[in-house]
């Protein structure tokens, strides 16, 4: 992975990391969910300009690709994609473009994507990280994102 991470990187199986050229040959949407499996992190760039990368943790729920702003900042990224619903993904060296939405459904999921973030990243040093991201004060900083058609 290309990417240092605010969070800290959790040990990987070299085994698991996604490939770059099955990435290409199966498609944005398969490959988005393999990286939401494989990867720690992912970088995220919101709007139509292309400029630097944030890292920031991602899940997947029933078959569904969430993040989630920890930071809460009204000028940063997540707020960036409530005025413009377009941006990118930088997963391992590949840049998807997203759009990212407010869940319909948020309410009802929020039990299982914060369930999802303690699964994926609830050891160690990053339990505080993860009690602020599953609090309720981050649960209306929540997106599903989804590739764009290519």
């Amino acid at each position: 992975m290309i990417l240092g991470s605010t969070f800290g990187s959790a040990p990987h199986d070299q085994n698991h990391q996604p490939n770059l050229q099955l990435m290409h040959a199966i498609g944005h949407r398969k490959a988005l969910h393999l990286y939401a499996r494989n990867l720690d992190t992912v970088g995220i760039n919101s709007g139509n300009r292309f400029n630097r990368f944030l890292d920031i943790w991602i899940v997947e729920v029933e078959d569904r690709i969430f993040v989630r702003s920890g930071g809460h900042d009204p000028a940063g990224w997540f707020a960036t994609f409530m005025q413009d619903e377009y941006g990118y993904l930088l997963c391992d060296q590949e840049v998807i473009p997203i759009t990212g939405y407010l869940p319909v459904d948020l309410k009802d999921m929020l039990p299982r994507i914060d369930q999802a973030y303690w699964d994926k990243y609830g050891y160690g040093r990053r339990i505080p990280l993860v009690e602020q991201i599953t609090s309720p004060a981050s649960s209306n900083w929540t997106l599903e994102i989804f590739p764009q058609a290519s």
